[in-house]
């Protein structure tokens, strides 16, 4: 489909890079995320640089998805419908994982949980927003 993958926590470069930044500029009086704040000044809105709360991309990924397999289903059911994810996502296993999905995941399930069924569904996702945006 004409898509590369990118994956900037992975480039080495982007990590040494980050590694380099001193932790001072972390976190400073009592806020942290100081640097992204200050270098998002005048480009984002107030409340992008203000929130406090942070995303599900965390380590604990094996422990919170399994508890979210009905809204994963319902998920699921809307991509099923959509022209566009059914011609670029493999729908019929993604659906297979998320019905065969055990109580507790492991790192043996990293490969098909993590990369191909929360990846195919940020994508799905995408592809509905993008659809119901640009017609």
């Amino acid at each position: 489909f004409g898509m590369e993958l990118r994956e900037p926590a992975i480039d080495v470069r982007v990590v040494e890079y980050c590694l380099s930044i001193p932790a001072s500029l972390f976190l400073r009086n009592g806020r942290t995320r100081w640097l992204v704040r200050r270098a998002g000044q005048g480009r984002l809105p107030q409340s992008v640089l203000q929130r406090d709360r942070y995303g599900a991309q965390a380590a604990d990924w094996s422990e919170w998805l399994p508890a979210m397999r009905g809204q994963l289903a319902a998920e699921l059911a809307r991509l099923e419908r959509c022209e566009t994810a059914d011609r670029c996502l493999d729908l019929p296993r993604m659906r297979t994982l998320v019905e065969q999905m055990p109580e507790r995941l492991g790192p043996e399930h990293k490969t098909p949980y993590l990369n191909l069924l929360l990846r195919g569904m940020m994508t799905g996702r995408f592809i509905r927003w993008f659809e119901r945006t640009y017609p």
